[in-house]
């Protein structure tokens, strides 16, 4: 996309018969030369406008970039779709590419204009242009030393490589800046749809790379640029675990890559005063220390996935139209992600016309109006939704949430615990009950762990629980342990070494814990004998509750308990 900016660049030094002197001030001197015949030659666009909108994306990247100045924009009166940098500014934007990009009016049109001046800022900061013209002065001196192959670099304008290096960093510049690197991959694969392989002006550099090849390339780096980002977080993991050491290479890495992040430098001075301090001797006061637990910019904007999903929706209402109402409130909460509330207020309202699941639709609205902060709204919303159907959890603490942004603690206290007892929201619930209401404490219930299922006690040996319970209908012999499966009685007993470790009773059973807790118990009653859960595994069709202590494991399918387990507990819980 440069070619045509370097096509003129060299008429221009070899009809002028410039001496090249080393030192930057070369670079200035024939930037301006430059600038003045190109815009003689084309003519420039005064439209402050269109020009506003180049420069607020121009800024951000050139201040995420490694330039170390500012450049001027200016839009070229040309139809040509190109955009470049002269070695010391300013930087080119053709109207031709301005057009392609609809005058850069939306989020994604901004973010491919990022990514092309991007590549473009790239070539300048790695020097690839001074490079250039460094060995075209060589070879007009008439030094033969340099083999042909080299020579020919000036007819070919960058290499190949430089061309990967310049979509790497300049790719990394964008998302420095907070641009979607998926609208980056759409500029190309847009230019692919209209241009094929090869863009205009790529069609004499046979080594160039084509686009697929550039948008595989660019895949590979983004994938790396994620790991590298994925470095903050342990840093911040590491800090938090008192791993100083761990964190210096954490943040020293995320720093490498990403330079211009203030909060990443902070983090790691952070780590380096952590680790001084943990060598010093202790002083008898202490001393606050702050970092940061998020990075000072995002790494990805919207994910591709999101407009499949807009193709797909559109696929299956032109497929059969009695999909309007999952079109309309998926299409809503698609337009919610990408922060366009008008819009996916728009579709989530036509869904609630259908007069079907009105709940649903009413807490998706609920939930547009609070990412708005529209607060009093998203409650109105959230009220109609649990009007409708007031078993259902999710408008609850949608709800909770809201009255807590509204300041409304007594309220939010309030459905907390309703929450409390309701499968996959009662560890949240105590958090928020914890923060908020100081006399909340989780009730702690001491109790013996389970030990006996069917007259079957934890640490029998295999001839007792025949002599209980008959011949098994099925021996499983699994790693380290020997199933006995009693399929009538709906059990299987698990040994270890010669002797029971665990018992499962499945769905049908009658068997009961030592509390009177089976198959078909409600999650009140677990929690009125057990308490809260150590911890709650989401599986696939299931949730299943631990309690360590107490050696139980509980399957939870639709609020009731499906299937439990006792098993052995070791001394320390």
């Amino acid at each position: 996309m440069t070619k045509i900016f370097y096509l003129i660049f060299f008429i221009l030094i070899s009809g002028s018969g410039q001496e090249i002197i080393p030192g930057p001030s070369f670079i200035i001197k024939i930037s301006d030369d430059a600038a003045r015949e190109i815009e003689e030659n084309t003519g420039v666009i005064h439209d402050s406008i269109l020009l506003s909108r180049i420069n607020s994306v121009a800024l951000d990247v050139m201040r995420a970039s490694d330039l170390r100045t500012i450049f001027e924009c200016k839009i070229l009166k040309t139809d040509m779709i190109n955009a470049f940098a002269l070695p010391a500014g300013p930087i080119y934007v053709t109207m031709g590419l301005v057009v392609l990009l609809d005058s850069l009016k939306t989020e994604e049109s901004q973010s491919m204009f990022a990514g092309i001046l991007g590549h473009e800022l790239a070539h300048i900061c790695l020097r690839h242009s001074v490079a250039m013209l460094r060995l075209e002065n060589f070879i007009k001196k008439g030094n033969s030393s340099i083999p042909e192959d080299v020579a020919q670099v000036l007819q070919k304008g960058y290499t190949r490589e430089q061309e990967f290096e310049a979509d790497e960093y300049g790719v990394l510049y964008a998302m420095r800046a907070g641009y979607d690197f998926e609208s980056i991959i759409r500029f190309y694969k847009k230019i692919r749809e209209l241009y094929g392989e090869t863009p205009p002006g790529d069609e004499k550099y046979n080594d160039h790379p084509r686009t697929t090849e550039r948008i595989a390339r660019l895949y590979e780096v983004r994938a790396q640029l994620e790991r590298d980002f994925d470095q903050w977080y342990f840093g911040v993991e590491a800090l938090n675990e008192g791993r100083y050491d761990d964190a210096i290479k954490h943040f020293k890495l995320f720093t490498t890559t990403f330079s211009n992040s203030a909060w990443g430098w902070t983090n790691l001075a952070t780590a380096y005063l952590f680790e001084a301090m943990s060598k010093m001797e202790s002083l008898p006061v202490l001393f606050m220390t702050v970092y940061y637990t998020e990075p000072d910019f995002r790494l990805r904007g919207e994910p591709e996935e999101l407009s499949y999903a807009e193709e797909a929706f559109k696929k299956a209402i032109d497929v059969d139209t009695a999909y309007n109402i999952v079109y309309h409130g998926n299409m809503g909460i698609m337009y919610a992600l990408r922060g366009k509330f008008e819009k996916a207020a728009e579709f989530t309202k036509k869904a609630l016309e259908a007069n079907q699941v009105q709940h649903f639709f009413y807490n998706n609205l609920g939930n547009i109006f609070f990412l708005q902060k529209d607060y009093k709204s998203a409650e109105d919303m959230y009220k109609k939704a649990i009007d409708i159907n007031s078993n259902w959890p999710m408008p609850k603490y949608n709800l909770a949430m809201t009255y807590e942004s509204m300041g409304k603690n007594k309220e939010a206290i309030g459905l907390w615990k309703e929450l409390l007892e309701v499968s996959g929201y009662n560890q949240v619930a105590v958090k928020h009950l914890s923060r908020l209401d100081k006399k909340f404490k989780p009730e702690k219930i001491e109790i013996e762990p389970e030990k006996k299922i069917a007259e079957i006690t934890i640490g029998m040996p295999e001839d007792s629980v025949i002599n209980k319970l008959g011949v098994p209908s099925e021996k499983v012999a699994l790693e380290k342990l020997l199933a006995l499966e009693y399929s009538e009685k709906k059990l299987v007993i698990f040994l270890r070494n010669g002797k029971v470790s665990g018992i499962l009773a499945r769905n049908g059973s009658e068997e009961k814990t030592s509390k009177g807790i089976g198959i078909g118990s409600s999650i009140s009653e677990l929690c009125k004998f057990y308490g809260l859960p150590d911890d709650i595994v989401q599986q696939k069709d299931c949730e299943q509750w631990i309690y360590c202590k107490y050696g139980l494991l509980f399957n939870i399918y639709q609020g009731t308990v499906s299937q439990f387990q006792i098993v052995e507990v070791s001394k320390d819980g």
